[in-house]
């Protein structure tokens, strides 16, 4: 009976320590699998702690490195616009050098630069003088205008007045009147020239008509029958073609003459006549003509104006009106005028203005200084440049 409490007994021991092995077991490989885990976490927090740290180093170095690399360029940028301003200075400076050097390489170039001033004062001066001639010569003619147009207006009243025109129409057109007359004596002189054509003609015909009174009608009738034989007789003869027969008889050869000679002064007298008529048909075309581009004009819309109405409209509309007087030469400020002869470029003022120091220090060092110098000066102060 105590043998099989006792196996009982250690059966169940057995057993139990094999339960407790195999969940020692498990244990174990709990153990394990947690050791493994707890590694895996701690490797991962060790690189996480390490990947952290070299992430912030790098931002760090980076952020310095952008600083770094700011202040390096606002550095350069400094740099590159001292360098920019050198450069301009030493280009101007070594410019404006170089001009004084070649200006003021000897006391004859500080000469010539003063005579040179000299002259455009005189230059200017002498714009000064024309420019007061001119304006003399506006008043003149302003003078002359309103001269003429008060003559143009007594001779428009007394016009008015001699020709008995309506009173509304205060104007008349002079020079179509007097273009008119200049018409009318160019045929007047050629009526006149007929008129005297025609009185020695006549005078002509007296004469010859006196001469043939003294003779007998019976004489003057065989002479006109004569005359009426040997025109006749001449028909013939040229119709015949015998020309042989005219000068066979003495009383055909006086006949020719006289023939030829009346013949001969009435060609001379249709050649006066049509001398005349060449004349008067000159006059007329140009009056046609005259008229023919009036007609133009006033087809077109435009309104002929002769200078006679202009200087009456002129009178008119401005009613007496006086012009503005100019004022007197040294008045004037020729500095809001600039030209020429009274300015200069800006790198040629700088220029003279630089010179004309270091001529002042230059004679300021020297006791006795050059007269050249004094009147350099004096004209550089006088010319606004």
């Amino acid at each position: 009976m105590d043998n099989t409490a006792l196996e009982r007994k250690l059966n169940s021991k057995t057993a139990a320590l094999t339960v407790l092995s195999e969940e020692l077991e498990k244990c174990r490989i709990e153990r394990d699998h947690l050791k493994i885990i707890l590694e895996n976490k701690m490797l991962h927090n060790t690189y996480n702690r390490n990947y952290q740290l070299n992430y912030d180093k790098l931002v760090n170095q980076l952020r310095e490195e952008n600083k770094i690399l700011r202040l390096e360029a606002e550095d350069m940028r400094q740099k590159l616009q001292d360098a920019q301003g050198d450069n301009q200075v030493l280009r101007t400076g070594g410019f404006v050098k170089d001009c004084i050097n070649t200006i003021l390489t000897s006391s004859d170039s500080k000469e010539e630069l003063v005579k040179n001033l000299e002259i455009i004062h005189s230059k200017y001066q002498q714009l000064k003088l024309d420019f007061g001639l001119l304006l003399d010569d506006k008043q003149e003619l302003i003078t002359e205008r309103d001269g003429f147009r008060s003559k143009i207006r007594r001779l428009n009243y007394q016009l008015a007045a001699s020709l008995n025109a309506n009173k509304n129409q205060c104007i008349l057109d002079i020079d179509s009147i007097l273009l008119e007359n200049k018409y009318l004596n160019e045929r007047l002189q050629l009526e006149i020239a007929e008129k005297e054509m025609l009185r020695k003609t006549n005078s002509l015909y007296q004469s010859t008509s006196k001469t043939n009174d003294d003779l007998s009608l019976l004489s003057a009738n065989n002479s006109i029958t004569r005359k009426v034989l040997a025109c006749k007789q001449m028909q013939q003869i040229l119709e015949t073609g015998n020309l042989q027969a005219l000068f066979s008889n003495s009383t055909t050869l006086a006949d020719l003459r006289k023939l030829c000679q009346t013949l001969f002064e009435a060609l001379q007298d249709k050649s006066i006549a049509l001398n005349h008529q060449k004349k008067t048909n000159k006059v007329l075309a140009k009056r046609l003509e005259d008229l023919e581009n009036k007609l133009k004009t006033i087809n077109h819309g435009e309104a002929i104006m002769s200078p006679s109405l202009v200087l009456l409209n002129e009178c008119s509309n401005t009613s007496d009106e006086t012009d503005i007087e100019t004022s007197s030469i040294d008045d004037i400020n020729f500095d809001k005028y600039p030209n020429e002869m009274n300015t200069l470029p800006k790198n040629l003022q700088q220029l003279v203005t630089e010179a004309m120091q270091t001529i002042t220090i230059d004679s300021s060092n020297h006791s006795n200084p050059s007269i050249s110098t004094k009147a350099g000066l004096s004209s550089t102060s006088d010319i606004n440049i």
